[in-house]
């Protein structure tokens, strides 16, 4: 077995893997690329989401607010519908 055969077939195996590789980077560009898309569309969302709970947050802070009020209002109108109390009218 002639050992320069050897070699010669390791550089025609490397010849070839170099004219296929810009291909393979490309493709690893590509996917590179689509993950990194993938990622901000992620962050994005992420994003929305935390600006919702936000909102969400917000409403039900005035949905209480709205509520205390509410109730206050209507302890009011119960206590003008009754009138004094006893105690207050000097019974």
């Amino acid at each position: 077995m002639n050992p320069r055969s050897g070699c010669r077939k390791q550089a025609e195996e490397a010849v070839r893997w170099r004219a296929s590789a810009p291909t393979e980077w490309t493709s690893l560009g590509n996917l590179k690329a689509d993950i990194g898309q993938s990622l901000a569309q992620i962050a994005s969302a992420c994003s929305e989401v935390a600006r919702f709970k936000g909102h969400t947050k917000a409403v039900e802070s005035k949905e209480r607010e709205l509520q205390e009020l509410y109730d206050r209002e209507a302890a009011r109108a119960s206590a003008v519908d009754r009138g004094p109390a006893p105690e207050a009218a000097g019974l």
